[in-house]
């Protein structure tokens, strides 16, 4: 089976053809028309051991327009360890590809095997606007080893991650039982200590007024 990808006005178009080799680790194609990321056609002559599809290349690739094609038919799509187009994007820091998944219900609020997900890959590179549009669905989920997104970003130092992600995640532990605060605390980082002596002042403020309207 041969593919080639063509771009029509602005608009990417995949076709199937006869043309594609396989060299062992990729397929590429001959068409002087193909795609200039001939990783995207890899999927497209046949899924390869681990379950890649075209959208994860795409991903991969951060080819943002061609994930707004592929993704209708492709979206939710799982490797064989896992992972989706938008993990894979995330960690790849593919910021165009991952916003367009992210908005894709099928996508978001997945986790590979070993519990990743794509927050997770958006702490890991810093990318906030990400993180910030998957913590309604990603928020809490934690790694086999207890590992969530706020231990990632205590262990970067990245005080306004750790901000946001606070309120969802501030209780979640590791598997040897320590929180973000304490790990935190360990760092001795004034941003950091910061972020939870603010989470503190807040709790003191909800509980007194709390005692006051019950009087």
């Amino acid at each position: 089976m041969r593919a080639g990808a063509h771009r029509c006005a602005g608009v990417w178009q995949v076709l199937a053809a006869e043309d594609c080799h396989f060299d062992g680790q990729r397929c590429y194609s001959e068409q002087p028309c193909a795609v200039q990321r001939d990783y995207v056609l890899a999927a497209l002559c046949a899924q390869e051991r681990v379950g890649m599809t075209a959208l994860m290349y795409a991903a991969e690739a951060n080819a943002a327009d061609m994930c707004k094609v592929l993704v209708a038919a492709e979206a939710g799509s799982v490797r064989k360890d896992g992972k989706t187009a938008l993990i894979l994007a995330a960690m790849a820091d593919a910021r165009d590809a991952a916003l367009v998944l992210a908005a894709c219900e099928k996508e978001a609020g997945q986790r590979d095997t070993n519990g990743f997900t794509a927050l997770m890959g958006a702490v890991q590179h810093r990318n906030t606007d990400l993180a910030r549009l998957l913590l309604r669905r990603e928020a809490g989920i934690q790694k086999n080893d207890g590992t969530a997104a706020i231990h990632i970003a205590v262990f970067l130092e990245d005080a306004a991650l750790v901000k946001m992600l606070c309120p969802y995640e501030k209780e979640l532990q590791l598997a040897d039982g320590r929180t973000a605060h304490v790990i935190a605390a360990a760092l001795n980082n004034p941003a950091l200590h910061a972020v939870f002596e603010e989470l503190k002042r807040k709790r003191a403020r909800s509980r007194a007024q709390g005692s006051t309207r019950g009087r």
